[in-house]
Formats: C-alpha cells, sequence, structure tokens
C-alpha cells in the first residue's frame, strides 16, 4: 500500500473512526491517491459536497468511560473544513510554525477531528493525547508519567482543547515539565469568521 492509504489509515485508528477516503476518491475521479493529502481531499470535499457528513460519533454504551470522555455529534464536509481552517489561523495568529508540535486534549468525539485537521492545515504536528481520567486513572490523580512523559518529548508549542476538558485538563497538568509556558488554545472560542 502506497504511504498516503497508510497514513490515512492509521488517521482513522487514531481518531476512533472509519471513513474510507478510497472510496470518496473514486467517486471523484481521482484514482491516483499517491498525488492527493488529506487536506486537499478536505478542501475538495467541501467544496463539492459541503453538506455530507463526513463523519458521525455515537454515543452508544459509554458506561464505563468517565462522564464527557465521549461527545456525540456529526459534522459535516462544509463545517469540518471551516473550522479547520479557522483552527489553523488561529494556531498561525498565535505564532506556532509549521513543524512545531501542538498537543490534542479532547475527549473522542466532535471536537477532536477539526482540531487535527487545523493542525494540518496550519503544518503543526498533532499529537493526540488521553484525556486524563480517560487512561483508566482516576481524574483526581493527574495524568499518568507515560503521558506526561509523552508530552514532555514531544516539546509542544501550544495546547489544543476543548471548553468542557479545559478546567480539569489544566488543573491536572499543573507543573508538569514541558507545560508550564505552554498556551492554550480552545477550539470552540475559535470564530468560524477568522477563517
Amino acid at each position: 500500500p502506497s504511504s498516503e492509504s497508510t497514513c490515512a489509515r492509521g488517521v482513522q485508528v487514531a481518531l476512533g473512526f472509519a471513513y474510507d477516503w478510497r472510496d470518496t476518491m473514486t467517486s471523484l475521479g481521482l484514482e491516483d491517491t499517491a498525488a492527493v493529502t488529506l487536506v486537499e481531499l478536505l478542501r475538495r470535499m467541501a467544496a463539492e459536497r459541503p453538506d455530507e457528513k463526513v463523519f458521525s460519533v455515537l454515543g452508544g454504551d459509554v458506561s464505563l468511560l468517565p462522564q464527557g470522555a465521549v461527545t456525540p455529534g456529526a459534522v459535516t464536509f462544509g463545517e469540518l473544513d471551516l473550522t479547520a481552517r479557522a483552527i489553523a489561523a488561529a494556531l498561525q495568529k498565535a505564532g506556532v510554525a509549521p513543524g512545531e508540535r501542538a498537543v490534542l486534549l479532547f475527549p473522542t468525539g466532535t471536537a477532536l477531528v477539526p482540531a487535527l485537521f487545523g493542525c494540518l492545515y496550519a503544518g503543526v504536528v498533532a499529537v493526540p493525547a488521553p484525556l486524563p481520567g480517560v487512561e483508566g486513572r482516576s481524574p483526581l490523580a493527574g495524568p499518568s508519567q507515560w503521558l506526561v512523559s509523552m508530552i514532555a518529548a514531544c516539546k509542544p508549542a501550544i495546547v489544543l482543547s476543548g471548553l468542557g476538558s479545559l478546567p480539569a485538563s489544566r488543573a491536572a497538568f499543573v507543573g508538569v515539565q514541558g507545560l508550564e509556558d505552554v498556551p492554550w488554545l480552545v477550539t470552540e472560542a475559535v470564530s468560524p469568521a477568522s477563517a
């Protein structure tokens, strides 16, 4: 398989949703998948099929997960593109340069994917990380040593988070090496008009 298709499958697995990009590419007449990036594909889908649902996150049986670990909802190609462009603009405005890293602290759901694509649009390396408490530990215990080590090793330029997870995330990461002076961006606060 090509590196692009391997990358697309990796993104699907990492985000916990499956979308068969190959079917979309074939329907658009894009047989040569090696020349198309996920950003190019999303931009094209947003232009040609803005109201088509790109993914849904269903609540299902989430009784074993901490409250807020999954945010149900649906997003269209147009919404995803607009939100991702606005987040990319906010990253650039915050001074995050292409190639720098952004830690993404979101529950699994509809807020994570636009943040990921916002990073891709801006050329920023997205580092999705589990919320404290979602990784099998009590939120009161703070982040695990593994999570703290991962964040310290990636040396983020910024942390992206959702409004609902911001207070607990910031409190859990107080004093964590590598995050002392790193700015936080609440993606819901980013205006789509800034895209």
